[in-house]
This record gives C-alpha cells, structure tokens and sequence, in this order.
C-alpha cells in the first residue's frame, strides 16, 4: 500500500504556472515528466507520512491559531537543475530572495519540528519543481537554452496563504489542500 505524504507550501497562482510551463515546453525539454500547472508550489515543510493523523492535526491546529505576516510579494526568476547537470533529476524555477518567504518557511519548519516530524537538515532553497527525470541521450546542458525571461512582472504574486498539501500520487494534477492558512491580517 502506497504512503500518503503531506508537506507545507505556497502554491502559484495558476495562470502564472500556466504560463511559465508554455514557455518552458517551447524549448521542446526532453523530461520524463512535466509537473501540471496545478501542481506548482514552493515547499515550506516535507512532512512525509505522519506517525498519526492527531500528530497531523494537532500541528495544523496550532499553525490555524498562529499569527502570521501579512501577505507579502514574492517573484519567481530564473531555472535550475538538481542532480547530475548532463541528465538532471528535477528541473525547476527559482525565486528572487524574499525575507518574508523566509520568516515563514522557518516558523513552520520549526513548529512542524516541535510536533515531532523528521525533517530535511538541508538549508531552505525555495525553487517550483517543473519537471523531472531528463530522458533525452544528448546533455541537457548543451540543448537547454536558458528561457526567455521567467522573470519580471508576469512572474510576480501575491502570497496570500500557504497551505496543507496531501499528495494523491494515481491523480492528476496530484496535490490536494487539506488546510488553508491565510496571511490576511484577522
């Protein structure tokens, strides 16, 4: 039987990611699989598969009663890649620096700590997975050229909640919101 995983995210306004994937598929990217628009999110905390689901909800719990930020702009720029630079794992978009993102992302890391989820010890590197597996027998750094502009103002958003996400891995698009949390001012 397949684990259900959740985690933490900002999802991208959908016409955005619609968007940013037109653009990207122009270049004809040999990857195995492109990540559907829905799907596009910045993780803020990879929680795996929860020891109980009261572990889960006692943490979305205390996130609910939270005092958050306002919700602050955030601008995707640029691309990269993870894993062998000829034949990468993951292929993704990136973020200009955002202290606010950061604020954020650490204090539901820490919380999400606190409730006793095992988390990745690696530093906090915002990025938008686009795609994964690079399947073509040509170096993806000699055919990749880099896109015209994912950047500037039709990649800038208003980040006005983050939410629950539950993965349904059989399910396209796959991410399915368990729980909102708004950065409104209550």
């Amino acid at each position: 039987m397949q684990q259900t995983h959740y985690f933490f995210a900002i999802r991208i306004p959908y016409g955005i990611s619609q968007n940013m994937q037109a653009e990207l598929k122009r270049d004809n990217l040999s990857f195995k699989n492109w990540v559907h628009p829905a799907d596009y999110h910045i993780t803020l905390a990879f929680l795996g598969n929860p020891p109980s689901d009261s572990i889960l909800n006692e943490l979305a719990a205390k996130l609910k009663k939270e005092k958050w930020e306002m919700p602050f702009s955030l601008s995707i720029k640029g691309t990269g890649t993870f894993g062998p630079e000829q034949k990468p794992r993951i292929f993704w978009a990136g973020t200009e620096h955002s202290e606010e993102l950061m604020v954020l992302q650490n204090k539901v890391y820490k919380a999400s700590l606190e409730a006793g989820f095992q988390l990745d010890k690696k530093p906090f590197c915002p990025h938008i997975t686009l795609a994964r597996k690079w399947a073509s027998e040509k170096n993806f750094k000699e055919t990749f050229r880099q896109p015209a502009d994912i950047k500037g103002d039709d990649y800038v958003f208003d980040a006005n909640d983050f939410q629950l996400l539950k993965t349904n891995m059989e399910q396209t698009p796959k991410y399915e919101t368990v729980e909102l949390f708004s950065l409104e001012r209550s």
